[in-house]
């Protein structure tokens, strides 16, 4: 298992929107790669924290890579949102 921590709640409430956005457009636009890559390498992907403080299309996208990952069985990558 390996975990990565994102943007806690005190960085999406200090941040600008426009370092907000630049953040989310950086994380949607590389989903699919992450998708070929967890699919190839059995990797499942989870997430931690309250993602309705982000972007609806940032939710969206993690949400999908979750649930295209949710039956992988092998190495667990957990990525901590809105946290803290």
């Amino acid at each position: 298992m390996v975990s990565f921590w994102g943007l806690a709640y005190k960085n999406i409430k200090e941040r600008s929107h426009a370092e907000l956005n630049a953040l989310y457009d950086l994380t949607e636009k590389f989903m699919d790669d992450l998708l070929k890559e967890y699919h190839e390498y059995d990797i499942r992907f989870e997430i931690v924290g309250d993602v309705r403080l982000i972007r609806d299309t940032t939710q969206k996208a993690l949400k999908n890579l979750c649930d295209a990952t949710k039956l992988k069985k092998g190495m667990r990558c957990v990525l901590a949102i809105g946290y803290g």
